[in-house]
C-alpha cells in the first residue's frame, strides 16, 4: 500500500509509522487493523532481537483469523492482487510444539 501510494521508507519502523499516519489516522484503514499491524511489528522485533521469546500456539493461533481479515480487507479495498507466495496459512502441525 505504501509503495502503491508513492510512500517510501528506509526502515521497518518507518513503514509502521507511515502506515499509521497515511492509512489509519486518515480512516482509510480501520484502527483495529492499525493496532494489529503494530502488534505484529512488535512481535517481529521480539522474535529478532528479544532474549528467549517463545511464540507458542496461544499467541500465534489467534492471529491467523485477524491477519487473514486484514489482508483480505486491504486487498479488496485497494484492488491489490492476492500474493499467495508471500502469505500462506500453515497447517496446524507446522506450528505446534
Amino acid at each position: 500500500m505504501l509503495i502503491k501510494n508513492g510512500i517510501e521508507t528506509q526502515t521497518h519502523d518507518g513503514a509502521r509509522t507511515q502506515f499509521g499516519l497515511q492509512f489509519v489516522k486518515t480512516g482509510m484503514v480501520d484502527k483495529k487493523f492499525g493496532k494489529l499491524f503494530s502488534k505484529l511489528f512488535d512481535y517481529r522485533l521480539k522474535a529478532d532481537y528479544g532474549d528467549l521469546f517463545d511464540f507458542g500456539k496461544d499467541i500465534v493461533e489467534p492471529l491467523f483469523e485477524e491477519v487473514e481479515l486484514l489482508i483480505n480487507t486491504i486487498r479488496k479495498k485497494y484492488r491489490l492482487p492476492l500474493l499467495t507466495f508471500l502469505y500462506s496459512r500453515p497447517k496446524r502441525k507446522e506450528y505446534e510444539t
